[in-house]
């Protein structure tokens, strides 16, 4: 019933407009991709919107979306991670919605997520879902997942010791992204409260040297890195034992053979403190450039919606709204039990930042260190102390010119 009255709702408050063409780009693929034509086809019928859709794919979306708004040739609606909100304000080509979005319309999504789509308390976008890493594991190999990381690394050493062509653990080790979960159980953050670089603090540090000691020698558990599709290939054809990896996968997954199960990201005996991997939304954001707001905001709001989340859910979506994870239907499908598990990882895990210096000082100078500590064995004080001057020079200019335009 609760879901009619919100598809009412949808119709009562758009019929109004006039029929008008909408432009949606995102990057959605396979199943997503499905559930999205199907979504849209819907949203046509109720309202008599017509929404041109554009696939794009992930790695040429956001600069195709710079260019080409750049240019007025954008989009009305974008999709995608909330990180990409600050390279997206560094040339005012996203829209604050704060003004089309009622309090009591905020209330139902999950205050960390919702919290993600803002930049200087600022909201963007609303979230369609959420995304983060946890631990992913082969029941086959592992019983029984590790809780700490000297666990993990005996759990791994047990596997090496078969010599049955098994790897214990696997993760992109070389990814500032993937990384960024053990600086936060370090109690470190990849970017301070005034948006400044943080390669030079301890927990950047320490976090590096736990990584190190699991690469070698008599704790050394952590296969070579690899790309992500390869070591998902390598987890479904039974060769690894546990993975790091994000809950944009669990889809595949639940196609598989394999009997997998879903943990916290381990807690460090040296701190105590669990891994915390980042947690982003997937935003739905309007083009500041955009003639038709009304309509861009309507899409919006549909696209995040109950009724929507509850076809995404489906295929691994992580719901943003509260509400769905009281839904029965979806209690009952089997993909929940693993959504939950991911729900518990969000407990410990950091807000996704959405400062435009993440883009400017940090991505790229974050994985450019871990490539030359862990591939070419520079030393850790002197690469990072490089690096931070180097990212605090790049923020630096480009504040100065941000100020000056």
């Amino acid at each position: 019933m609760k879901r009619k009255l919100i598809i009412l709702f949808f119709l009562i408050t758009i019929l109004n407009l006039n029929a008008t063409q909408i432009t949606l780009w995102h990057a959605w693929a396979g199943e997503e991709k499905i559930i999205m034509l199907g979504l849209i086809a819907k949203y046509e019928q109720l309202t008599g919107e017509k929404v041109k859709v554009k696939k794009i794919p992930f790695h040429a979306l956001s600069a195709r979306y710079i260019a080409y708004t750049k240019q007025g040739k954008g989009p009305d609606v974008i999709i995608g991670p909330s990180d990409w909100i600050g390279n997206f304000l560094i040339n005012d080509l996203i829209e604050p919605i704060d003004k089309y979005i009622k309090e009591e319309e905020k209330e139902d999504f999950i205050k960390m997520v919702l919290n993600s789509c803002k930049y200087k308390d600022t909201l963007y976008g609303l979230p369609e879902s959420y995304k983060l890493n946890a631990l992913i594991y082969n029941k086959k190999i592992v019983p029984k997942p590790p809780v700490t990381t000297n666990e993990m690394i005996k759990i791994g050493r047990d596997i090496l010791e078969k010599d049955n062509g098994i790897y214990p653990l696997m993760y992109k080790y070389k990814s500032f992204y993937y990384h960024s979960c053990w600086i936060g159980g370090y109690g470190g953050k990849i970017i301070d409260e005034n948006d400044n670089t943080t390669f030079n603090l301890e927990p950047t540090k320490k976090s590096i040297e736990f990584v190190k000691k699991i690469m070698t020698g008599e704790n050394e558990i952590l296969a070579d890195e690899t790309d992500e599709e390869m070591i998902m290939s390598m987890f479904l054809a039974g060769k690894v034992g546990m993975m790091i990896n994000g809950s944009w996968i669990l889809g595949d997954l639940m196609k598989s053979d394999i009997n997998f199960g879903i943990a916290r990201i381990p807690l460090l005996n040296d701190t105590g403190k669990w891994a915390s991997p980042l947690l982003g939304a997937e935003i739905v954001m309007m083009s500041s450039k955009t003639k038709n707001k009304k309509g861009a905001i309507n899409l919006i709001k549909y696209l995040t919606s109950e009724d929507s989340q509850f076809e995404t859910v489906k295929i691994g979506h992580i719901p943003s709204r509260k509400s769905l994870y009281e839904y029965k239907e979806i209690k009952n499908k089997k993909i929940f039990k693993h959504i939950k598990k991911f729900m518990n990882q969000a407990k410990v895990a950091t807000p996704m930042p959405t400062a435009s210096e993440l883009g400017i000082g940090i991505w790229s100078n974050g994985s450019g260190i871990l490539h030359k500590i862990f591939s070419l064995n520079e030393k850790i004080d002197k690469v990072l102390e490089n690096v931070q001057n180097i990212a605090e020079k790049d923020i630096e200019k480009f504040r100065k010119k941000n100020s000056e335009e």
